[in-house]
């Protein structure tokens, strides 16, 4: 019975294989986007934690709360700045953390400042590396919900 009520249009069939391919490949590319940004937040978030530095976990909660569609130079150069940014706060907390550390509590705060400047050596281009992860992620997402055009002018 259901291949008697078919189309028998072969333009309306011709569409609506484009339509079903087009809405396939537009959702399950929004789907695995959409986890691929989750894992890339779950190692910053993780890395921001190791690097024991409560400014960063507030300066990255904050930017992973204003997640906003970028212009396409700002989805591009985006990912590059927040690996940029990583690698300069680690390699720079090397050297800040056992001075601010030695201001606030001597030699053992020096210690302390040290362990947190080494951890934060790591930690920090990680986390920054999950940032761009994650940024790439939603400019994917973004790119496929916007590609089934066909389904949207009906």
């Amino acid at each position: 019975r259901a291949f008697l009520d078919a189309p028998t249009d072969p333009t309306k069939l011709g569409l609506g294989v484009v339509k079903g391919t087009l809405s396939l490949v537009s959702h399950s590319t929004q789907g695995v986007s959409r986890v691929a940004s989750n894992l890339g937040l779950a190692v910053n978030k993780f890395a921001v934690a190791i690097s024991m530095d409560e400014k960063l976990k507030k300066k990255h909660a904050e930017t992973n709360r204003q997640k906003k569609k970028g212009t396409p130079a700002e989805v591009v150069t985006k990912p590059f700045q927040f690996i940029a940014i990583g690698v300069y706060e680690g390699v720079s907390g090397l050297f800040v953390e056992p001075i601010k550390g030695a201001k606030e509590d001597g030699a053992k705060g020096a210690a302390i400042g040290l362990l947190r400047g080494f951890l934060g050596c790591f930690a920090k281009p990680i986390a920054g590396l999950g940032n761009a992860f994650s940024s790439v992620s939603d400019a994917v997402h973004g790119f496929a919900s916007e590609i089934n055009i066909i389904q949207e002018q009906e």
